[in-house]
């Protein structure tokens, strides 16, 4: 009631802070239904046509007549789509949340992206694919990620390797570096024990000889 939810439980009454968001599965099973009923009263077109539209794309979130879905299933660039009728999917609601879904494209919002560019290494819709990309290597974006993983899977073994040398590298590089920081005390070490030795021999010859000044004077 208003703001109120009621517990099934045991109907306490709880007074929400904010709005419920409803989720996107529920909103999208809603739509199929509303679809559903338009079909029953003949009032529901075909997205590619002006017919009556009697299946639904999971994939696409489209409708389409028969005609429309066969051509749909049976296209290369869509041949992956779920295409089923309304009351399969109402059926069995869950299916939707099985189903995959494809990014929006930044230049067709409306479009998902169905396609991967090697050349230009960019993921398309399918209107990128049949406009911009004429002339490029592309490929159904399931098939492409299946590709490259390959291509990644093949080329791990030298990565990995590649890596391991530099990391031995760098330790061989790091224990250089101690030990010439070492070599380096140690050599300042001998340095400044030299040098407190001969100021000690030089102070005590400096003593010898102003003695014997001394004597030589006092004779």
């Amino acid at each position: 009631v208003g703001n109120q939810i009621v517990c099934l439980i045991c109907n306490k009454r709880t007074t929400l802070k904010s709005e419920l968001k409803t989720h996107s599965y529920i909103l999208l099973l809603a739509d199929i239904d509303n679809c559903y009923k338009r079909q029953v009263a003949g009032n529901l077109k075909c997205f590619g046509c002006e017919a009556l539209a009697s299946q639904r794309c999971l994939s696409c979130n489209e409708n389409y007549c028969q005609q429309h879905s066969d051509f749909h299933v049976r296209s290369k660039a869509t041949s992956h789509h779920k295409v089923l009728s309304f009351q399969q999917i109402l059926k069995a609601p869950l299916l939707i949340s099985t189903i995959r879904r494809e990014e929006p494209c930044q230049a067709h919002p409306s479009k998902h992206l169905e396609f991967f560019c090697y050349s230009c290494r960019v993921s398309l819709c399918t209107l990128c694919a049949l406009s911009d990309h004429k002339s490029c290597s592309v490929e159904e974006l399931t098939a492409a990620i299946s590709t490259l993983k390959k291509k990644y899977d093949n080329i791990k073994p030298a990565y990995t390797r590649r890596s391991y040398n530099i990391s031995k590298l760098q330790s061989k590089l790091l224990n250089s570096l101690s030990q010439i920081e070492s070599d380096g005390k140690s050599a300042i070490a001998s340095v400044l024990d030299v040098t407190d030795k001969v100021t000690r021999q030089l102070r005590q010859k400096e003593s010898t000889v102003n003695h014997q000044i001394e004597n030589h004077v006092s004779h």
